[in-house]
C-alpha cells in the first residue's frame, strides 16, 4: 500500500520564496539608498548676503613696487579673510592674485591672494573694523584695477568664498 504523502510540505518552499524576495528586495533598496546619498552632494554651504567690505583707501610706493590697502568690513557678520586679485588694464578683468607683504596671515596660496585677517593666529574682522595689508605687485610693474572677494571659513575650516561680496575698484600704482 502506498503511503499518502503530506500536502503541507509543498507550502513550506513558496513561504520561503517569499521572505526571501522580500529580504532581498528591502536590501536592494537599502544599497540604492547609499549610493544615491554618496551621488547627490551635501547642502553647500553659502556666504550670507551680509557680508560686504570695501577698500577704504590705498597707498602706492612705486619705489618698491607695493600697494597698502585698508580694508573695512561693512557687513553685519565677521570676515575671515580677502582673495585679492589685480589687473594692469583699466577695462581688463583682475585675474592675477596679489601677494601679501610683511607678516601676514597667507596661509594658504600666498601667490593667488588668499589673505587670513591678523597676523600670527587668524583673526576675522569684525563689523566695522579696519584692517591695513601692504601687497608686493613688483613683477607686473602697475596696477589699474584691484578686486577684492571676502570669504568665511566653515565649521569645518573649509574657505566658502563671497562671491556676493566682491568688489572692484580702480587704482592708479
Amino acid at each position: 500500500m502506498r503511503k499518502i504523502e503530506n500536502k503541507n510540505k509543498r507550502a513550506v518552499s513558496p513561504m520561503i520564496a517569499y521572505v526571501l524576495l522580500i529580504v532581498i528586495g528591502i536590501s536592494v533598496a537599502f544599497l540604492v539608498y547609499q549610493w544615491l546619498k554618496l551621488q547627490i552632494p551635501a547642502q553647500s554651504e553659502k556666504c550670507s548676503e551680509d557680508v560686504r567690505i570695501i577698500i577704504k583707501s590705498y597707498e602706492c610706493n612705486q619705489a618698491n613696487k607695493k600697494i597698502s590697502l585698508i580694508f573695512q568690513n561693512k557687513g553685519l557678520f565677521n570676515i575671515d579673510g580677502v582673495y585679492v586679485r589685480y589687473s594692469d588694464k583699466s577695462d581688463g578683468v583682475p585675474a592675477k592674485g596679489l601677494k601679501p607683504s610683511g607678516n601676514s596671515n597667507s596661509l594658504t596660496n600666498p601667490e593667488r591672494g588668499f589673505l587670513y585677517f591678523g597676523v600670527g593666529i587668524p583673526n576675522p574682522l569684525p563689523p566695522d573694523k579696519t584692517y591695513n595689508q601692504t601687497f608686493d605687485y613688483g613683477a607686473l610693474g602697475i596696477i589699474k584695477k584691484v578686486q577684492v572677494q571676502p570669504f568665511v571659513l566653515s565649521d569645518e575650516n573649509k574657505i566658502i568664498l563671497c562671491s556676493d561680496g566682491t568688489i572692484t575698484d580702480k587704482v592708479e600704482c
